[in-house]
C-alpha cells in the first residue's frame, strides 16, 4: 500500500520510478514538508551517500548537515530554502529538485513543485528528459555496438583468440539488450505525455509477422525454441502503424523466447474474427499463475517468482505492447496457466471498406 501511495505521488510530478532512476543529472524528490520520499542513483553517488542515509522522515537540510561535505546537499537544501517563500505554503503537494550538468561546466540547480507546474510542465519536463535520454544514453551505446561489431568481424584484421570474438559477440548482444530497454523506457514515456504519435498506413498483416519472426530467427535458434507461423491467406490489410505493430509483436514474441525453455515451440496465428484481424502468439513456455495475470501489461512490472529473476529484463516489453494495441484501435488478451504456457492474442479492426456488409 505504501509503495503504491509513493508511486501514486511521483506521478503526480511527471516522473516514474524507472524515469526517475533512468535520468542522468541527480534528482531528487519532496513532499511538501520537505521530506524526502524519492531519489535516484545519480544523487546517492553526487551527494556521496548510501541508500541508507535517505531514513524515511530524512530532509535535505538534515542531510546535509550531516553529510554536507561534497557541497552538493548544501547547494540543493539552498536551492528549496530559496524557493519555497516563492512557491507560498499552499502550492504543490511535491519538489523536484535537480542538478544539470551544462556543457561548459556550469551547474544549474531547479526546484520545481508538482501541483503549480501543472500539466504542461510535467509534459516539458518529460520531453526535456526523452531528449536527455536520446543523447545521453543511445549515442554512446549505439557506439559500443558498433566497435563490437567491427572486432567481431575482424575488419582491421585478425585478433587472435578465438575467445576475443566470443566476447565482441557478448557486448554487442547485451548492448542491443540495453538499448532496447531504453527505447522502451522512452516510447512509455511519450506515451504517456502524449508526444507518441502513429504514423498509420494499410498494413498486410501476414507480411508483417513474417518479417518479426524473421528478424528474431537468430534470438529463437540460439534458445532452441521452435517457432511456426499459422497464417491464414486473403486477408485484408489494417490500417496500423507498421513500426509501432512491428515493436509490438516482437516484444511478445522475445517475451514467449525468453520464457520458453530449450525444445519447446512457439505458435503465432493469424486469422480473421469478425470484424478483427487477430494475431496470437502462444507458447509451451513456465505460464503464470492466475494472480500474476491481473497486473500483466503494468509497467515496469516483473512477476516475483524465481523464474522470472532468472531472466534479464525490465518488465517493459508487455506494457508496451498493450499500449501501443490500445492507441491503434485494438485490444490485447492474455491467457496463461503456470507449466503450462501462454497465449496472447492482439485483435485488431479491420477498416470499414474492408469489413463485408451484413
Amino acid at each position: 500500500m505504501l509503495a503504491a501511495l509513493k508511486r501514486e505521488k511521483l506521478r503526480e510530478t511527471g516522473l516514474s520510478p524507472a524515469v526517475l532512476e533512468a535520468m542522468p543529472q541527480p534528482v531528487v524528490v519532496l513532499d511538501r514538508d520537505g521530506v524526502i520520499f524519492a531519489f535516484n542513483r545519480s544523487f546517492l553517488n553526487s551527494a556521496g551517500l548510501d541508500q541508507v542515509d535517505c531514513a524515511p522522515g530524512a530532509t535535505l537540510a538534515e542531510l546535509a548537515r550531516l553529510h554536507g561535505e561534497s557541497g552538493v546537499l548544501r547547494q540543493m537544501a539552498a536551492a528549496v530554502g530559496e524557493a519555497k517563500p516563492a512557491a507560498g505554503p499552499d502550492k504543490g503537494d511535491a519538489s523536484v529538485v535537480r542538478r544539470t550538468d551544462i556543457a561548459d561546466g556550469t551547474r544549474v540547480l531547479t526546484v520545481e513543485t508538482a501541483q503549480s507546474s501543472g500539466p504542461d510542465h510535467a509534459s516539458r519536463s518529460k520531453a526535456a528528459f526523452l531528449a536527455s535520454m536520446s543523447h545521453e544514453l543511445r549515442t554512446p551505446l549505439n557506439s559500443v555496438i558498433g566497435f563490437a561489431d567491427i572486432i567481431k568481424e575482424q575488419m582491421f584484421g585478425p585478433i587472435g583468440s578465438d575467445k576475443y570474438i566470443e566476447y565482441a559477440e557478448e557486448i554487442r548482444n547485451s548492448g542491443h539488450g540495453l538499448l532496447s530497454i531504453i527505447n522502451n523506457i522512452i516510447d512509455l514515456s511519450r506515451i504517456e505525455s502524449g508526444q507518441f504519435k502513429l504514423r498509420e498506413e494499410d498494413t498486410d498483416m501476414g507480411e508483417l509477422v513474417q518479417g518479426v519472426v524473421k528478424r528474431l530467427s537468430e534470438q529463437t535458434a540460439a534458445a532452441q525454441v521452435k517457432v511456426t507461423v499459422e497464417s491464414l491467406a486473403g486477408l485484408p490489410p489494417v490500417s496500423v502503424d507498421p513500426r509501432a505493430l512491428q515493436q509490438v509483436l516482437g516484444n511478445i514474441l522475445a517475451n514467449a523466447v525468453k520464457f520458453t525453455p530449450p525444445g519447446g515451440r512457439i505458435c503465432v496465428g493469424l486469422a480473421r474474427q469478425g470484424d478483427n484481424i487477430e494475431t496470437t502468439v502462444a507458447d509451451t513456455g513456465c505460464g503464470m499463475p492466475p494472480e500474476h495475470l491481473a497486473r500483466l501489461g503494468e509497467a515496469f512490472l516483473q512477476a516475483d517468482d524465481v523464474l522470472a529473476r532468472s531472466h534479464q529484463g525490465a518488465g517493459l516489453g508487455l506494457a508496451l505492447a498493450k499500449a501501443l494495441v490500445l492507441m491503434s484501435g485494438g485490444r490485447m488478451e492474455v491467457t496463461s496457466e503456470s507449466g503450462k504456457g501462454t497465449r496472447v492474442a492482439i485483435a485488431l479492426p479491420v477498416p470499414r471498406a474492408a469489413t463485408p456488409a451484413a
